[in-house]
């Protein structure tokens, strides 16, 4: 039998900008025991090593630069979502706790 070549997923870890970032604000990060903020990942999965010790807080801006598809997640009561934002600071966050302007997740440039 002849072994195929497996193919691995591969993530982008610092910005590409086709085009100006768009500004975001984070939202929705409390939950009802208490936790806020929304970790800042170095990869589009809930798993992923956090890049920083610090979550983004509710309230906080941030820059845009692309977005991809990576694990579902949810803010309570909205419905599920698989689109993260990767940010100016190399970052990966799920989208559901981005408020853009846009009236729902944004759907520039693809990682």
């Amino acid at each position: 039998m002849v072994s195929q070549p497996t193919s691995t997923t591969s993530y982008v870890e610092t910005p590409t900008q086709s085009s100006a970032p768009i500004p975001g604000t984070i939202v929705g990060t409390c939950d009802e025991g208490g936790t806020c903020g929304v970790k800042q990942r170095n990869a589009p999965r809930n798993a992923a090593p956090g890049i920083s010790s610090q979550p983004l807080m509710d309230g906080t801006r941030v820059s845009i630069v692309c977005h991809t598809v990576g694990d579902t997640r949810q803010n309570l009561p909205g419905a599920p979502s698989n689109i993260w934002y990767q940010l100016t600071t190399g970052a990966f966050i799920p989208a559901v706790y981005v408020l853009t302007g846009y009236g729902g997740e944004w759907y520039g440039p693809e990682c």
